[in-house]
């Protein structure tokens, strides 16, 4: 699923609720000053999920969307 990401005031960004008992893996980017930048890491049942973005290339970011599109459900 796809969520929607809202910046707080403090810089930070926070989604609507999920359920944190079954695994996931989170993927998100951003441009930052025209650079992209990726988060993919997997998501701990019951642990809080704090974004970590690292530098990346719009290759990368297309290569990781490609490889979600191949998983079965």
């Amino acid at each position: 699923s796809m969520m929607r990401l809202t910046e707080r005031q403090d810089g930070s960004w926070r989604s609507d609720r999920v359920s944190r008992k079954e695994p996931a893996v989170v993927f998100a980017y951003a441009v930052v000053d025209g650079r992209p930048q990726v988060c993919h890491e997997a998501v701990v049942p019951g642990q809080r999920v704090e974004l970590r973005f690292k530098p990346s290339s719009y290759a990368e970011i297309s290569t990781l969307l490609h490889r979600f599109g191949q998983r079965s459900v």
